[in-house]
């Protein structure tokens, strides 16, 4: 027959509190500072937009002021900055109407891909602008609770019922 064990002091506690800078701690428990999830959301938006702009770059082989998106946030606005766009059909005595309506097609296609690249370009500037501003709030968003001291040191993060996630775990 099992026997009954009563609790130790400390596993009757809480295993986390709030806490408030600057009150006592309990004891028995250790402050423990949380970073808010807005430095990982912000810092992948950031990402995934600064690799975008590079891939959009690399594409055009750096030219037509694309070489910009290098520079983090500003890189897509100077790479509009810096592009411009002309397009010359030759229109003489010479040349026949086929030839005209075919350079006309070629520059409209030119111009169309223009924009294209400038509406990239726009996306993702106002998508790494997110990404940075969300990072930096995350950073001054941080909390502190307390936590037993008695737990293991332990990463993970518990999310909502019903949701999917990927954790890491590990005693330090």
């Amino acid at each position: 027959m099992p026997q009954y064990r009563a609790p130790t002091p400390f596993e009757s506690l809480a295993p986390i509190l709030p806490y408030k800078k600057g009150l006592p701690v309990p004891t028995g428990y250790r402050v423990v500072d949380r970073s808010s999830g807005l430095v990982l959301g912000g810092g992948l938006t950031f990402l995934a937009g600064y690799a975008a702009g590079l891939g959009l770059a690399a594409s055009q082989s750096f030219a037509k002021g694309t070489g910009y998106v290098a520079i983090p946030v500003a890189g897509p606005w100077a790479a509009i900055g810096a592009r411009s766009f002309s397009c010359k059909v030759p229109i003489s005595i010479n040349v026949d109407g086929a030839t005209v309506q075919r350079e006309l097609n070629k520059c409209v296609g030119q111009a169309f891909d223009e924009v294209t690249t400038v509406v990239f370009l726009t996306v993702d500037g106002l998508i790494q602008a997110t990404g940075a501003v969300l990072f930096f709030v995350g950073l001054g968003s941080g909390y502190q609770e307390l936590v037993r001291e008695d737990l293991p040191k332990t990463a993970v993060t518990v999310l909502p019922e019903g949701g999917m996630a990927l954790s890491v775990s590990g005693q330090f």
